[in-house]
């Protein structure tokens, strides 16, 4: 077989591979849409969940502390700290809820430490400015 014989018997076999993949292919098919609705316990005729008054029983944890004219403000939960140049939120590092007290930290740094090899002078800093912040 020739040189050239043998390159337009490629050439067709590609075209024929491009056709039966372009023939095959579906149609672009639209994106599926996201059903919100789905599995949610709240129907239309009831309320929303942001609409039930806030009682002592369903009152969200927040702790507040007093501003100097005694007025009661929000504690910021989140504990920032900077480790090899990069920003971490401390509770976030160990696996802890925010805003959580130095022991339940304690035992989540232990966790974190049993859990993974990670490194141990990361999760003692993130743990150590949890401390800080608690002794403010």
């Amino acid at each position: 077989m020739s040189s050239q014989a043998f390159f337009w018997m490629n050439i067709g076999c590609a075209l024929i591979l491009v056709l039966l993949f372009l023939i095959g292919r579906k149609g672009i098919t639209a994106p599926s849409r996201l059903n919100l609705r789905k599995g949610a316990k709240y129907s239309k005729s009831e309320a929303s969940p942001k609409s039930v008054p806030v009682t002592k029983k369903n009152s969200p944890d927040v702790h507040f502390h007093t501003k100097s004219d005694g007025s009661p403000r929000e504690k910021n939960l989140n504990v920032m700290f900077i480790y090899n140049g990069h920003n971490f939120e401390a509770y976030e590092v160990l696996g802890a809820p925010a805003g959580a007290s130095y022991e339940m930290a304690l035992k989540y740094f232990n966790q974190s430490l049993a859990r993974s090899g990670s490194d141990r002078e990361f999760l003692e800093t993130a743990l150590e400015v949890i401390k800080q912040n608690q002794q403010k």
